[in-house]
Formats: structure tokens, sequence, C-alpha cells
């Protein structure tokens, strides 16, 4: 009976390690399959994209150059497309009605696609039809080049080529690759682990008509063992897509890992037989008393040890029972323990403190509903209780609760759930901190902060208001002195008007210059600055803020250098906005520098790839602890021309808020006496880089 019961268990063991060696099996086929599929996948994704890429370069070739030599096109293609990779045939052609003249055409060597027949293919007229009536990509599949030279269907991607004058279309460039070359699997590109696909791509609105399929012969017959794996996997070609559907067919798996089904089932049944014979030679040793009661004897001798053992453990654990206890009456935190239904189990004195009753025994006998008895908010006690039940841990739950005396305080609880072996919940147990004053400090410390905010925005709208209503008067003022000034409608009567007209026109056009830059600081400070890119000359740019300044300098008897690459690359930037940060600087340069001194705008490339232009020149300079003062808004520094020259304080902070808004720094370089050189830099992505 035993022995029958031990070979149907082995069966039943058996059988159920195969089951779970079939499913590991088919588990690591559908992983390296997933892996599989998403390589071939991403490298035909990048084939579709070489061939987009090359058709895109074409296009651009043809559009910026009216005319194009076959030398010059095939230089151009080698350039971009050294090996000819992933393209077939390349050529170009004008509008010709319902006809395709295929020019400087160039194919892959060896490949034989020159001798395609493109002129007569139906396919390859509608598509270069709808890139020459102006579609931007127009992507397709010729099949009615199949059987030319035996590579089946082929993708066509063509786009447009426009005149430079006007924009009209004057062509369209055309590249052609066969599906097999594009979904070809890459020699080397399995390794170990691998396996042969079967690859069938279609498109989703005609799923029945393939327009690819590949298959593989197996090289082990166990596909039973497992089962079929499909994966499916999305082609983006233009605004196609098209379904890619990797089949694992048959096992290329090393043999050890195929047959393990196999080699579990045989195991279990030989560990199985073996189990049996190893029975019935132990029934037969059964009879054998003197060998069985020697071997109960030791195992008294075993249990005798492990009593000792057994109460030497009771003795530590004792030990540490009272250490633990220790631990649990003198923690400075309040721990605690209550069942699903709101009664306290169990505190120690400093929950007891916490809560206000005098001993842990109060307490527990006190709060026998807590959701109703402790929480201000009632809804708190169930949220607490749902999100133990969820996550079983939960940390940092804050919440008010009522001590006895009636006041109110905030606790922050870290708990957890305690199951029985069998998941049910038994009760939640945790420590309890007083975050009352803390949360009173955040309290602070918020209303602190939205009083700082609508300080700072009512600043900022007050001067965006008081510069908006400034400026409109001042116009008519700097208008009107201007007509008096030049004396437009005639003479002004007497020499003195004209020249007070002069100061009044040079008095407000400052006063403007100040108003429009308190305008642009309130604008950046209130985040309301949003900046107008394009591509900037940033030589032009320097240059014509010398010109601005030249005067001056030259009253002030300091010269003025422009030290620029002839290279320099444009940037992307707000034209207005560089041109204000370059003109203040020259503007202070210029401002604290005596006369005989030199003022130099320089500018370069940097390591990094970002843009830096200077501003350096022999002035006075700035002392290090009034570098602070300088870029504050209105800062200005007491000097030996402070008395001489005119000034807000607003130029250096609002160069450094423009530069920051273009993602750039702002900084300064000087020594008392010797000079100050100020140094924008913009970082590398603002710098267009010129294509060779």
């Amino acid at each position: 009976m035993t022995l029958a019961c031990v070979v149907l268990c082995g069966l039943l063991l058996s059988v159920s390690m195969f089951q779970v060696v079939r499913q590991q099996t088919a588990a690591q086929i559908a992983e390296i399959l997933d892996v599989q599929a998403v390589h071939m996948s991403e490298t035909i994704q990048r084939r579709v994209r070489v061939l987009e890429d090359t058709v895109r370069a074409t296009s651009a070739l043809f559009s910026a150059s009216g005319m194009v030599t076959s030398g010059e096109f095939a230089g151009f293609i080698d350039h971009i497309l050294p090996e000819r990779d992933g393209v077939d045939l390349l050529f170009w052609t004008p509008p010709a009605g319902d006809r395709i003249v295929a020019r400087y055409a160039i194919a892959t060597p060896g490949s034989r696609a020159e001798e395609l027949a493109v002129e007569a293919s139906s396919d390859l007229r509608g598509l270069a039809s709808a890139a020459l009536a102006g579609l931007p990509m127009a992507t397709g599949v010729v099949r009615d080049l199949e059987g030319t030279d035996g590579t089946g269907y082929r993708l066509a991607v063509a786009v447009p080529t426009r005149r430079r004058e006007d924009g009209a279309v004057n062509g369209a460039a055309v590249a052609l690759a066969t599906l097999s070359g594009l979904f070809r699997e890459v020699q080397g590109e399995q390794g170990n682990g691998s396996m042969p696909l079967s690859l069938r791509v279609f498109d989703p609105e005609h799923p029945e008509e393939p327009l690819y399929s590949r298959d593989y012969a197996p090289s082990l017959g166990l596909l039973t063992l497992v089962g079929p794996v499909v994966r499916s996997t999305r082609i983006v070609v233009a605004d196609r897509i098209w379904i890619a559907e990797f089949r694992a067919v048959m096992l290329g798996l090393p043999p050890a890992l195929a047959l393990a089904p196999a080699g579990a089932l045989l195991g279990g049944l030989v560990l199985t037989a073996m189990l049996a014979a190893y029975l019935t030679a132990s029934q037969r040793r059964a009879a054998d008393v003197g060998a069985l009661a020697g071997r109960l004897e030791r195992i008294n001798r075993e249990l005798e040890h492990r009593i000792r053992e057994n109460e030497r453990t009771a003795a530590a654990l004792g030990e540490s029972e009272r250490k633990y206890r220790e631990i649990y009456e003198n923690a400075a935190e309040g721990i605690f323990q209550t069942s699903p239904e709101g009664r306290m189990l169990s505190a120690n004195p400093t929950l007891a403190r916490i809560y206000g009753y005098g001993t842990p025994g109060e307490v527990l006998e006190a709060l026998q509903d807590i959701r109703h008895q402790l929480y201000v908010d009632p809804r708190r006690r169930d949220q607490f209780a749902r999100l133990l039940d969820r996550y079983d841990t939960i940390h940092g739950f804050e919440s008010e609760i009522r001590r006895k005396d009636g006041s109110v305080i905030w606790i922050s609880e870290t708990a957890r759930a305690v199951r029985d072996a069998a998941g049910r919940l038994l009760y939640y147990e945790g420590k309890v901190e007083d975050v009352t004053d803390r949360r009173a400090a955040e309290e602070l410390q918020r209303l602190a902060r939205e009083e700082a905010e609508l300080a700072g925005r009512a600043k900022s709208e007050f001067l965006a208001n008081m510069s908006h209503e400034l400026r409109t008067p001042l116009n008519a003022v700097i208008g009107f002195s201007e007509i008096i000034k030049n004396e437009m409608f005639g003479p002004a009567g007497r020499p003195e008007y004209v020249e007070y007209a002069r100061d009044i026109h040079e008095s407000g056009t400052q006063l403007l210059a100040l108003i429009n830059d308190i305008l642009d600081m309130s604008k950046i400070e209130a985040g309301k600055k949003e900046l107008q890119d394009a591509v900037v000359d940033i030589g032009r740019v320097a240059r014509n803020c010398v010109r601005l300044v030249e005067a001056r300098a030259q009253f002030g008897g300091v010269a003025v250098a422009v030290d620029l690459p002839p290279d320099l690359p444009p940037v992307r930037a707000e034209e207005l906005a560089l041109k204000q940060i370059i003109a203040n600087l020259l503007t202070n340069a210029v401002k604290f520098t005596p006369k005989g001194g030199r003022v130099r705008v320089s500018a370069d490339i940097e390591p990094d790839g970002g843009l830096a232009v200077a501003v350096a020149d022999t002035g006075i300079g700035i002392a290090p602890e009034d570098m602070e003062k300088a870029l504050a808004p209105f800062g200005q520094i007491d000097s030996s021309l402070s008395n001489k020259t005119q000034g807000t304080g607003l130029g250096l902070p609002l160069a450094r808020s423009l530069a920051a808004l273009h993602g750039g720094t702002l900084s300064i370089e000087s020594e008392p006496g010797r000079g100050t050189t100020v140094t924008v830099r913009l970082p590398s992505e603002r710098v267009i880089r010129k294509v060779a």
C-alpha cells in the first residue's frame, strides 16, 4: 500500500515538474523572441529612416542648387551614403506629364537596379505625381516592378524639390529599396540563445495581403512541447504604419534546454523508481530490532542535548524580552497597537503623555473607539485603515487629534498591518510623533512665502503700470522738443530756446531709456518676458552697438575696438535683447573709463561649443566687495567718476537677466585701477553650426 502511494505521488510529481519546466521553456522562448523582434524592428526602422533621410537630402540638394551635374550628384551621394546601404536606386525626375523621366540615376553596385523599367511602372508614376503635386513625402509599395531582377516588391519614397526663387515644385527625388533588403537579417545578429524567426509584414488595412514573408526550417522538431509564440511590432514609414509579425515556428535553443521538459518528466520517473526501491529496502531493514534500538538511544541523547539548549535559549529570550521592554517603556516616540475596530490594545508611557493621560492603563481604558474619541476628523481613521489594508505599511500619516484635556494637536503616525499565516488582519501597530510645532512652523513659512510673492507681484505690476503711464506723455515731450531743437517749422526765435529744447530732448531720452529698462526688469521678474528668437549675426549686432556709443566715447577720449573672428557663426536669439545686452555693457565700459583708456569687444567659440562675448575696458574697475552691489537692480558704486556719469544701476542686472532668459550666464572679472571684463556666454544649443 505504501509503495503504491509512493509510486502514485512520484507520477504526479513528475507530471507537475514537466508542466513547470514546459512553462519556463515557453517563457524563455517568448523572452528571446521579444528581444529579437525588438532588435529586428529597430534595425528595419533605421533602414527606413536612412531611405527617407537620403531622399530628403537629395531633395534639399536640388532645391538649394538650380543646376546639378551628374558628377556633383554622385559626389553628394558618396558623401551622405558611401556604402549605398539601404537604397537600391536613387534618381530625380522633372515634371513630365504622365511619364517618369529618371535622371541622375544611381544604383547600388552589382544590384542591376539601374536596369529597372521605372518609366513603365504605374505605381511609381502615381507616387511621383503625388510628390510633384506638392506632397511633402509620398511613400508606397511598388508591385509592378516585381520579377524584373528577382527581388520582389519595393518600397518607394518621393520628396518634391522646389525652386529657391518662388518655392514652386520643379521635380521630385525618388528612392527605391527592395523589401527583402529592408527586412533582411544582418549576418551575425543572432547570438547565443537566439532562434530563427519567420517574418510576415503587412498593411493593417489589408492584413490578408502580405507585403513580405520569410520562413525558416526547424532545427529541432519539438514545437509540440511548448506551442507557438508570436510577437508583433509596428514599422513607421512616413505617414504609413506596417505591422511586422514574428513567429517562433521552431526551436533554435541548445538541446539541453530544448529537452528540459522531457528530461524533467524522465527524471521524475527515474526518481520515483529509485524511491520505490529505497522504500522496499527500508522495509526489509525494519526487521532489524537491534539496529533500531541503537538508533533510538542516539535520538534520546540528542533530545537531552536539545532540552539543555532550549533552557539556555529560554534564558536568553527572557533577557532579550527585558531589554526590549525597557526600550518600549523608555522610547522617545509613542508606540501603540490598535484593533481594526478602533480599540486601543497597547500603549507605552510616551504615547500616554502625547495623548494627555497619566499612564498607559488610562489610555487603554479610555480609548475604546479612537475613530470618534481621538481623531478630530473621523474620516482620517478610515483613510488610515484603507491605506494599511492596501499597502500593509504607512509612513508619516499626519492627522489632528484631541487630547484628554480637549486641546488639539497634530501627530504623525508610522504603522504596519499585522496578519496571521492565512493573511487575516489581527491588529495595527506603529509609532506616533507630536508634530504640532513643526506644522506651525511650516504654516508660518507658507504665509511668509505667500506674502513675499504677493509683494513681488505688486511691485512688478506697479512698475509696469507706472512705466506705461509715464511713457505716453514722455513720447510727446521728446517729439515736440525734437521739433523745436531741429527748428522743423522755422526759427525758434532765440538760440537759448534751441539749447533748452536740446536739453529737454536729451533728458527725456534718458528718462525713456530708464523707463524701458524698468519695464524690462519688471517683465523678467514677473516671468512675462518672452523671447522672439531669430537667426542673429552677432558680429553685425556688436558693430551696431559700437556705433551707438562711438560719439560718447570720442567725447570722453576713449578708444573703442572690435575684435571679432571672420568665421563667427550666427546664433539663435532675440536680436533686440542681444543689442540691449552689448549696448549696456559698452555704455558702462565707456562711462567708467577715463580719458585715454580703451574698450574692446571680442567674441569666440568656447571648447564646449558655446559662444562667449566679452567687453573689456581699462577703466576704474570694481572692488570684490562691490560686485554684489553692481549686479543688484539700481545698485551704483561710488567712484571718482560717479559725479561725472549718469546711470540708473540697471545696466548689468538687466544684461544678466536677459542672458539668463537665453539659457546663458554673465560673469565679471575686475581689479580696481586696472579695468573690468564682462563676459556673456550663450549655450552651445543656441550656436548655429555651418554645414560642410
